[in-house]
């Protein structure tokens, strides 16, 4: 069996495709990038949310089911989302879930959370960034080091230093 490496998208269902619009485009910020009809019925209404940048894994998709009572999470359910942002935006997420809770989109029995993810930061304590201003990604930092470190030691001469590098 092939390795799963990620998602493409999420679909879900929604009772309210006019309050869902709000929520995730004026709350979450989120962009609808496509509003069509389910192709398998065509009275349903198909929303799709996306970053900026299209990114695999960054779609989600609800249909419209007007009038629909809320369903329990169960086997085979969406019951949690999870959105991978720095830790800096965690002030920002509990403020979009109180206000959410407040106009009724989030069930008072439900949870909503920011998982905090590391910020690289520099002595100073600002975000460690490139000589072009970008931000610096853990990920890359993480995946660069190694490769980095295996550069320069293959520079040392071994004869010198007596180390066995590929031990």
């Amino acid at each position: 069996m092939k390795a799963l490496n990620g998602i493409h998208h999420i679909s879900a269902i929604t009772a309210d495709a006019a309050q869902n619009l709000r929520f995730y485009t004026g709350l979450m910020g989120m962009r609808l990038v496509k509003k069509t009809v389910n192709q398998d019925n065509p009275s349903v209404y198909h929303l799709f949310y996306a970053d900026e940048n299209g990114s695999p894994g960054a779609d989600l998709t609800f249909f419209e089911y007007p009038g629909l009572v809320r369903g329990r999470a169960g086997a085979g359910m969406i019951h949690r989302i999870g959105f991978r942002v720095g830790s800096d935006q965690a002030l920002h997420f509990r403020m979009i879930f109180a206000v959410a809770r407040e106009a009724g989109w989030l069930p008072a029995d439900k949870d909503f959370e920011h998982a905090q993810i590391g910020m690289v930061q520099g002595k100073d304590g600002q975000r460690l960034r490139t000589r072009a201003g970008d931000n610096v990604s853990l990920e890359d930092l993480i995946t660069e080091g190694p490769q980095r470190a295996r550069a320069l030691l293959d520079e040392v001469d071994r004869d010198e230093t007596g180390l066995d590098l590929d031990a």
